[in-house]
């Protein structure tokens, strides 16, 4: 007797909607990343090249909201994620938001991100 080898109708199908699942994630999931990326650089690049008269928690704000427009980061509410405080010579920057996304149906994701940064004022 010779015994069929290979995957069924069945097997192919349920292997195709995990890939089409996990694909749909991705493309759903994958902009709150990208722009996150952006977020975390750019302050990053404002704690590294801010100059002498920038660094205080008003001129690191501003820095940070020019950084983001040009990098078209429209929908990030930066009053609202990033804490500004000043203790001695230190700027700390704490950055902390939730990214809603819409996936099917009534089910959503929510991505939570949350850093911490640090710059000497002089």
């Amino acid at each position: 007797m010779k015994h069929q080898r290979g995957a069924s109708v069945l097997g192919m199908l349920i292997i195709m909607i995990v890939l089409v699942s996990v694909a749909t994630l991705a493309i759903k999931l994958g902009p709150g990343y990208m722009d996150h990326y952006t977020i975390e650089k750019s302050i990053v690049s404002v704690t590294q090249e801010a100059g002498p008269s920038d660094r205080t928690p008003d001129g690191v704000r501003k820095l940070i909201s020019r950084h983001l427009d040009v990098n078209a980061i429209d929908h990030f509410d930066a009053d609202k994620a990033i804490k500004i405080t000043q203790v001695d010579n230190q700027i700390d920057i704490d950055l902390h938001y939730e990214v809603r996304t819409h996936i099917v149906g009534n089910i959503d994701a929510v991505q939570t991100f949350t850093n911490h940064y640090e710059m000497s004022t002089q």
